[in-house]
């Protein structure tokens, strides 16, 4: 039985990202921009939104669908979260979980998702902060029944069969179950794991390869549980507490038969 971690991004599709980005950056992602947009007020809300769908068309899989960005800013705001558009935090442009950490400010965790493929199924599973797919992990995820019990002999993490990019519309780095709402896509259910002992952290759910989202951690479950239920209502979800890891880091974990 054997876990096969696929890279998470290949040399030639970085190269790709990064002409993308600096060739947008100036346009659409100077610090300030996207907040200036969401915080117009009612009477130019129709120009915003223009500006906001040329955006998206413009940076594709590089950014958030302006769709999911206004459903992610009513439903935040609907969690008792203040001015969200205030929460906007602008960095380098990043391409995986543990680069973005970097730039992210204390007490702010990054939102971590993988795509997995168990057996023939395709799954998202998103946490906050540095979670590993473990054996011990994959084990209880089986017994809390995200799983099925024969995940063992068919299980890939990122497969290369699953390209983030053109089924969910997201470029590598910044993969999240906030999705384009109404997207149709090969997703069987997404495991959202519940945050454990962060009741005073943040975290950051990725707008763009530019920009991120800070949130508070204690409303990480219902945030997204809310905004899979308003957006993907067809798509199954689950929801599942990981034991603490200690050796929890972001270095790229081995795996192994």
């Amino acid at each position: 039985m054997q876990q096969a971690l696929a890279p998470l991004v290949n040399s030639a599709e970085m190269l790709a990202y990064n002409v993308f980005a600096a060739r947008r950056h100036d346009t659409h992602t100077a610090p300030g921009k996207l907040a200036a947009l969401l915080g117009t007020p009612p009477s130019e809300h129709c120009s915003a939104r223009e500006k906001l769908d040329r955006r998206e068309s413009d940076m594709g899989a590089g950014t958030m669908a302006a769709e999911a960005i206004g459903l992610l800013m009513r439903i935040a705001s609907a969690h008792g979260v203040c001015d969200p558009v205030a929460r906007i935090h602008h960095h380098e442009p990043t391409y995986s979980a543990s680069a973005k950490q970097c730039h992210m400010p204390s007490g702010v965790l990054v939102q971590k998702t993988l795509s997995l493929k168990c057996g023939s199924d395709y799954l998202l599973t998103t946490g906050v902060g540095a979670w590993h797919i473990s054996r011990q992990a994959q084990r209880v995820l089986v017994a809390q029944g995200c799983l099925p019990s024969s995940a063992g002999n068919s299980f890939t993490i990122n497969p290369a069969s699953f390209d983030v990019a053109s089924e969910l519309l997201l470029a590598p780095g910044m993969v999240s179950p906030f999705l384009k709402p109404g997207l149709a896509s090969r997703l069987e259910r997404v495991i959202i794991l519940e945050p454990v002992d962060l009741d005073e952290a943040q975290f950051a759910v990725s707008l763009s390869l530019f920009e991120s989202l800070v949130l508070p951690a204690r409303h990480f479950v219902g945030i997204v549980s809310d905004y899979l239920s308003a957006a993907l209502p067809h798509l199954p979800r689950r929801i599942a507490r990981l034991p603490p890891s200690p050796q929890a880091s972001w270095a790229t974990p081995t795996v192994s038969a």
